[in-house]
């Protein structure tokens, strides 16, 4: 199988799951694209990509967008990126790929073992919440959670995962994670290709790669966005984080 439809074949399925759950393509395209290509190429190429993804979700999502706890996110992810950027530009292609892989196996295990028992924990402990303290801690991981997005996302656009567990965290309705992290994927992916395009990196084979799964990736939204109205969102989330396991460990092994 050519290099440019193993391309094709993983754009599609990245926007289909990310359609469907709100989140994804990114963790799902850059490991396979970085097999293909040079981070320098796979980074830029998945950064457009990602344009398209969370423009389509936000917008079938947009009632529940949550403007205030979006901003805080926002400011605080724009931050982080001139930090990725850096590493992405300094640091060595194999230090990326393998902290990509631990970000991958760390967030699905947290999300299939660890967080299950902490909610089990939680339920049992609970107690009169002291609220003075308790919006202090959610401000600042608020701030926590989007700055590592930031740097993640300005490195490797693998910036949902710490979204996703703050997101989680904070138990959002469905409409409302989803619209929140499309927003800020979508003002950190602008960013993204900006640094991207004045560090000489949306190339002329980027741009090739980026028409060409344009239509795939199209294909891959409106399939997920059927999904997404058929399948209960319990159940797909947890065949997301396999997938995202799985792709983790295949970084470090191949």
């Amino acid at each position: 199988m050519s290099d440019l439809l193993v391309m094709l074949v993983t754009v599609a399925v990245a926007g289909f799951v990310h359609s469907a759950a709100g989140f994804g393509s990114a963790l799902i395209s850059m490991p396979v694209l970085t097999h293909l290509f040079r981070i320098q190429t796979a980074a830029p190429l998945v950064a457009l990509q990602g344009l398209i993804t969370s423009s389509s979700v936000l917008i079938r999502n947009r009632r529940g967008l949550d403007t205030k706890g979006a901003a805080r996110l926002i400011l605080s992810s724009m931050l982080g990126i001139p930090l990725g950027g850096w590493a992405l530009e300094q640091v060595d292609e194999g230090i990326v790929t393998g902290f990509l892989a631990l970000v991958l196996i760390g967030y699905a295990i947290y999300s299939l073992i660890i967080a299950p028992r902490i909610a089990v924990g939680e339920r049992a402990t609970a107690g009169p919440a002291n609220s003075k303290q308790s919006n202090s801690r959610r401000s600042m991981g608020a701030w926590v959670a989007g700055f590592l997005s930031g740097v993640l996302a300005g490195a490797y656009n693998t910036g949902g995962p710490p979204l996703i567990i703050y997101g989680a965290i904070k138990k959002w309705p469905r409409e409302q994670f989803k619209s929140i992290l499309q927003s800020v994927f979508l003002v950190n992916g602008a960013l993204v290709v900006v640094r991207h395009a004045a560090g000489g990196l949306i190339t002329g084979p980027v741009l090739r790669y980026y028409l060409y799964s344009v239509p795939l990736l199209l294909v891959g939204v409106f399939l997920g966005t059927r999904v997404d109205r058929l399948v209960g969102p319990e159940q797909f989330r947890k065949l997301v984080l396999v997938l995202i396991l799985l792709l983790g460990v295949s970084l470090l092994v191949l």
